[in-house]
């Protein structure tokens, strides 16, 4: 019983250095173009899609953002409370906390699996294709780095 206490508080502690880190990239992105114009013009220009499935991308966009605002506010009271935690010997509030954490972080993640999944479905087969390649490729890029590995890789900036 003391170990799954000790692992669902570890869990908890990954799920917060993932929104941290989440947060940075996003954050640091953010400095060097409008905030989602990035993925906007990247995607178009890859993808090139055409002028009505840019209007159907960003009608998608608008709506996944308005959405993650809602999470962001949600994760942000989550965390605020899992920390207000620490001023009381209640391991049951924190268990509870971080339970609701864990399933937070499961909708986090699909509304974006599924925001892809509908951007996916605006494309035709051979951009289909381009799309898979490159949600691969932006999987690795945001992949964390190995264990004991100093530092974002070179070709990661």
């Amino acid at each position: 019983m003391k170990g799954e206490k000790f692992l669902k508080q570890i869990i908890a502690v990954l799920v917060l250095i993932n929104v941290a880190t989440l947060s940075y990239m996003w954050l640091k992105n953010g400095d060097r173009r409008g905030r989602g114009e990035g993925a906007l013009e990247y995607l178009t220009n890859e993808l090139q899609l055409s002028d009505e499935q840019q209007k159907q991308f960003s009608v998608l966009r608008k709506e996944h953002n308005e959405e993650h605002k809602h999470y962001r506010q949600k994760g942000k009271q989550l965390h605020d409370d899992f920390f207000a935690s620490l001023k009381v010997d209640d391991s049951a509030l924190t268990e509870k906390i971080a339970d609701s954490i864990s399933v937070f972080q499961k909708q986090l993640e699909l509304s974006t699996f599924y925001h892809f999944k509908k951007i996916r479905a605006l494309c035709t087969e051979d951009q289909k294709k381009k799309f898979d390649s490159l949600i691969q490729e932006t999987m690795k890029k945001m992949a964390p780095p190995p264990p004991g590995h100093m530092g974002p890789p070179k070709d990661r900036e």
